[in-house]
């Protein structure tokens, strides 16, 4: 079984190389990697990915700290002023890329557990995201 940072690492890469550039929320992206052209490479977020690798490695290997000062995942959202269908949009390719690694046959049954829990830990941040920023709404 690959370490799990690996397989998280491997997973955002392949999310950042659709969604930077997705019509519909690569918009983002841009504002995150301060690039103001139409077309963003994987090499513009080398210093943002470690970070959503460290949150989500967080959430998902028990005993993982954090980095010290890691920000309020909503609060940190806040500024890009997410619209509903965008979140959707957002949940909508994660989860393809999720779904993709899931399904690969080469994957232990340990690999594919912890693909399982990864899309019930995304459940949780759906639920989060709709309540913070669109509760009443």
């Amino acid at each position: 079984m690959k370490e799990r940072i690996q397989l998280i690492e491997e997973l955002v890469r392949a999310f950042y190389e659709v969604a930077i550039n997705d019509v519909f929320i690569g918009y983002h992206f841009r504002k995150i990697s301060k690039n103001s052209t139409l077309e963003s490479k994987l090499g513009d977020f080398e210093s943002h990915i470690p970070n959503v690798v460290d949150f989500w490695a967080h959430q998902l290997i028990p005993g993982h700290k954090r980095r010290e000062n890691a920000p309020n995942i909503l609060k940190l959202h806040t500024y890009l002023a997410i619209r509903k269908g965008e979140l959707g949009r957002w949940l909508l390719l994660f989860r393809e890329k999720l779904n993709q690694f899931a399904s690969k046959e080469q994957n232990s049954p340990e690999e594919s557990e912890f693909y399982q829990s990864w899309n019930k830990k995304v459940d949780l941040f759906e639920k989060a995201f709709q309540e913070h920023f669109f509760k009443g709404k």
